[in-house]
């Protein structure tokens, strides 16, 4: 399985995305700051306040699946 997790490098998006890959599930993440908390090769930074930013993240995000 596959999931986005915007938000990711926040309180909450940490333990979620923890979770999700003991799951063995792929964990898509993205978030403000420029690298993610994990050093996660795979994540994005995204602003979600700017439409574009968004789009793009889910872009990528759909291509994967």
């Amino acid at each position: 399985m596959k999931s986005l997790i915007l938000g990711s490098n926040g309180y909450l998006g940490r333990h979620i995305t923890r979770a999700i890959r003991h799951l063995g599930w792929q964990a898509n993440t993205a978030d403000l700051q420029d690298t993610a908390w994990d050093g996660d090769p795979a994540y994005r930074r995204c602003d979600m306040r700017r439409k574009e930013d968004l789009r793009l993240v889910i872009i990528d995000y759909l291509q994967l699946v």
